[in-house]
């Protein structure tokens, strides 16, 4: 699926243009970090196309697994308090995008 976001920050962004790793066993990848506001209307949107994807890839265990993946913090949206380290995360949602392949 894709979602087109407006408005929103980047960070993290090294790997946008070319792929590249986090870790020494990670497979290069394009990468970017995506911050939101967490009043911002396509929060909503957001979450609505993760369930939309996790019904279509899990049928009717969607529920089950996306509980189990909110839970391990496993999804791609996430809330930016936890990384209050770094500037402009704090009050903020992210998405952590990452593919093999460009969009482009």
């Amino acid at each position: 699926m894709i979602l087109q976001l407006k408005n929103v920050r980047i960070a993290f962004c090294q790997n946008l243009f070319r792929p590249g790793t986090v870790t020494a066993a990670d497979k290069p990848a394009y990468s970017a970090t995506f911050i939101i506001p967490k009043d911002d209307p396509q929060i909503a949107k957001i979450k609505r196309a993760i369930i939309s994807v996790a019904e279509e890839k899990w049928e009717k265990k969607a529920e089950e697994v996306l509980k189990s993946l909110k839970i391990k913090d496993m999804l791609c949206l996430h809330d930016g308090d936890g990384k209050a380290q770094y500037d402009g995360f704090e009050g903020c949602m992210y998405i952590s995008a990452r593919n093999a392949a460009p969009l482009w």
